[in-house]
């Protein structure tokens, strides 16, 4: 009766591991549903998020060259619905902006030689909306300061 009895252990015993399996298996199940319907409905509100961008500069004025430290990529921390930062996440302009040196003003730095010039990047937001669309608003440039060295005195 003993031999009977745990065999009858054994079954029972199985049948409890496949209920744990089953039971964890829906609670994955729902976890995961869950997860997707507060991601979806954390998409609709306004969030932040960064984005690196390549960055390339033109019309550079005679006279000035632009220093050995030239930020080839710029983070730029965007703001606005999260709908359309994951758009542009995935579907943006392949992520370069161009900078228009032209239309930049220069600030000098005093008492350098040779001399030396730098541009804040928060003047360069309205360039870089202009290229990027109104989806969202620009919160901050990083770097901060971009540099230039005066080929000439």
């Amino acid at each position: 009766m003993e031999g009977g009895r745990s065999i009858w252990h054994k079954l029972f015993r199985k049948k409890e591991i496949k209920l744990y399996n089953k039971n964890a298996f829906i609670f994955a199940f729902f976890l995961i549903v869950a997860f997707i319907f507060w991601y979806i409905s954390s998409l609709g509100k306004e969030i932040k998020g960064e984005f690196r961008f390549t960055t390339s500069f033109q019309n550079i004025p005679r006279g000035k060259v632009i220093a050995d430290e030239i930020p080839l990529k710029m983070t730029l921390e965007l703001k606005g619905q999260g709908y359309s930062l994951l758009k542009y996440k995935f579907y943006g302009n392949n992520n370069h902006l161009v900078v228009d040196l032209a239309k930049i003003t220069f600030r000098r730095l005093p008492e350098s030689k040779p001399a030396r010039f730098y541009i804040l990047t928060t003047s360069l937001i309205q360039n870089l909306k202009k290229q990027m669309g109104n989806s969202f608003e620009i919160v901050a440039v990083k770097p901060d300061t971009i540099f230039l060295i005066s080929s000439k005195e």
